[in-house]
């Protein structure tokens, strides 16, 4: 009798088993893709804090060149920036950012026209157009999955 109800627990206990291993299949695909959404949304945090840091740059470098931001000479713009140099009478001049490039290894893209003192993205911007081609890697001009400093999102 014992020996019948232990291979009556022990069929009864399979499927329950199975179901179980299965159903944990399923959580781990899911936590994959969790984990991946996570990933990407901590990339795109990044982006725009660098993003804000290169403003706060852009506007500390205005500040000290008369008002002037850096003249548009995409894609050096922004490197050139990060680069340690010496005004003309050899005082130290920079450098005025820190990463030049978004989360996913891009260089960040640059706008600003110097004569008429806007970006052509918002005109209504006192300051540089800044964007990041975003997680897909492809240059928008600012539009799809780009991440840009007049779009502002709610990670800043």
């Amino acid at each position: 009798m014992i020996r019948k109800l232990s291979i009556l627990w022990f069929i009864a206990a399979v499927p329950i088993i199975l179901a179980a291993c299965d159903s944990s299949s399923d959580t781990g695909s899911s936590s994959a893709l969790l984990a991946e959404e996570k990933r990407e949304k901590k990339e795109i945090a990044a982006t725009e804090y660098r993003i804000y840091g290169i403003e706060i740059g852009l506007k500390n470098y205005s500040t000290k060149h008369n008002g002037v931001f850096p003249p548009m000479a995409e894609p050096n713009t922004l490197r050139s920036l990060s680069l340690k140099t010496t005004d003309e009478d050899g005082k130290p001049d920079g450098p005025w950012i820190e990463k030049y490039v978004d989360a996913w290894g891009n260089q960040f893209h640059y706008d600003w026209n110097s004569g008429t003192r806007e970006n052509s993205k918002d005109p209504n911007m006192v300051t540089p157009a800044i964007w990041s081609n975003g997680p897909n890697g492809k240059n928008e001009n600012g539009a799809g999955d780009d991440i840009a400093n007049w779009r502002k999102t709610k990670n800043i």
